[in-house]
């Protein structure tokens, strides 16, 4: 059911997401693994600050292009459900993050793939679900490793 009255010009979206890249940013310039060098000399946080900047560039430049007084269609059409998947999945990152450096990669792994594609984007069936949580998991494994994050 379409929200009624939901009237979100790129303007508002652009200031919204201007505000939340540039906190993303003040977190990750002040957080300790963004500056910590890898193996081969390159600072693990370089490119989280190089994708947090231009989505600050391209936000901002949302609030002031022609189009900032416009209703995308999209918006038109949005509902509480959409609005509360995406929410969920934030939280579910959020979540997945703090546990990861808490208790370690397979288990919040496992269980934050899990959640986000069975519950969330609804995949089915749950055998298939599973199985592809698992597979999916070892690749991850693989990268992280090879960048020296675990």
């Amino acid at each position: 059911m379409p929200i009624k009255n939901f009237s979100v010009t790129n303007r508002i979206l652009g200031i919204i997401f201007t505000f939340i890249f540039l906190v993303l940013y003040i977190w990750v310039q002040n957080s300790k693994w963004a500056s910590f060098i890898t193996y081969d000399g390159f600072a693990l946080g370089v490119f989280p600050k190089i994708f947090l900047l231009f989505s600050v560039i391209f936000s901002i430049g949302m609030i002031f292009d022609k189009y900032s007084n416009e209703v995308p269609e999209e918006l038109k059409k949005i509902n509480y459900q959409a609005i509360a998947k995406n929410i969920l999945m934030i939280i579910f990152c959020v979540i997945y993050f703090i546990f990861f450096q808490l208790i370690g990669f397979i288990i919040p792994t496992i269980i934050f793939l899990f959640t986000s594609s069975y519950v969330l984007l609804g995949a089915r069936p749950l055998k298939l679900v599973c199985f592809s949580t698992l597979v999916m998991s070892v690749p991850i494994y693989i990268v992280l490793v090879a960048l020296g994050i675990i």
